[in-house]
């Protein structure tokens, strides 16, 4: 009787939240990073109120939530997600959404598509296993265009839009693949060493091999075994560039250039919203990094940032 009483306070904040009255107003979405906005931005009606969470400069990983974001979450009509863990203080608000809100996320699209799913390691952080590292599905889903494709779609029948603006954002996505596919089918170099853990999804599509991850966990430093893996990857590779993020910390990248002589290359996995441009900025590093360019030995003019 103590387990049941405990309950019913739960039980009623579940149905006071399911029934709780939308505010009045035009349509309201939210959008957790800027890459997924781009398609909602383009598909929402003219009227929609959109609000991204995260902004420019951030890392997505382990970003919080302001006052306002979980106020804007609590009244969104539609989120639009990642998923596969990525926000995890906004699933919490969205725990128990009203019966009004609708919550889409970029990883069941691409679970019910029948595209592969591309996995990575995560460090383990569970002092009771007898291992380091967990094999979960890699949440950049968004730098596949072809995953790309599936989310346009999924958006534009989630907000009513018309089939022709639907066909023209993946026309888009379906050009940036062909393009990627064009310029890195004759790269010299087949194997990146890059920042985070992001680009497993570009590499399954496009045939290429993640060789080293400077900062294999995001929300911790470099360790120096973690950066020998990547020297080492360079020395063994021939690796001519490694590609950072403007989001991180550039003192274990300014540290593996020294040590190596590598060109620091820059490949942005979010962008500013507008993800053509991001895809093609991308694409622009990549080819740039795998072409066999001679070694720069002094490296770029000026060194990454420390800090961000």
């Amino acid at each position: 009787m103590v387990l049941c009483g405990a309950f019913v306070p739960l039980l009623c904040a579940c149905a006071d939240e399911a029934s709780r009255a939308r505010p009045e107003g035009s349509t309201r979405i939210v959008v957790s990073i800027p890459p997924i906005a781009w398609a909602v931005k383009q598909l929402a009606p003219e009227d929609a109120k959109v609000t991204v969470l995260l902004a420019q400069g951030q890392s997505e990983h382990g970003a919080s939530l302001t006052a306002a974001d979980t106020t804007a979450l609590r009244n969104a009509d539609h989120v639009f997600l990642v998923g596969w863990g990525l926000e995890a203080s906004a699933e919490r608000v969205l725990r128990r959404p009203a019966s009004w809100q609708s919550v889409h996320r970029l990883s069941r699209v691409v679970e019910t598509s029948g595209i592969d799913l591309v996995s990575h390691t995560v460090p383990c952080d569970d002092p009771s296993h007898n291992h380091i590292q967990h094999y979960a599905t890699d949440p950049h889903a968004w730098l596949d265009p072809i995953a790309m494709v599936e989310w346009v779609r999924a958006v534009g029948a989630a907000l009513g839009a018309s089939e022709d603006r639907i066909e023209a954002l993946v026309s888009e996505c379906r050009s940036i693949d062909d393009e990627y596919a064009a310029a890195l089918s004759v790269v010299d170099q087949r194997r990146i060493v890059t920042h985070h853990n992001a680009y497993g999804w570009i590499a399954s599509r496009y045939e290429l091999e993640v060789a080293a991850v400077i900062r294999p966990n995001e929300l911790l430093e470099t360790t120096p075994g973690e950066l020998n893996e990547a020297v080492e990857a360079v020395r063994a590779h021939g690796i001519d560039a490694v590609f950072i993020e403007p989001q991180f910390s550039g003192r274990a990248a300014n540290r593996l250039r020294e040590l190596t002589s590598v060109r620091l290359l820059t490949l942005d996995p979010l962008g500013s919203g507008d993800w053509p441009a991001t895809m093609r900025s991308n694409l622009g590093s990549l080819v740039e990094g795998l072409s066999g360019d001679a070694v720069d030995p002094e490296g770029p003019e000026e060194p990454v940032p420390s800090s961000t």
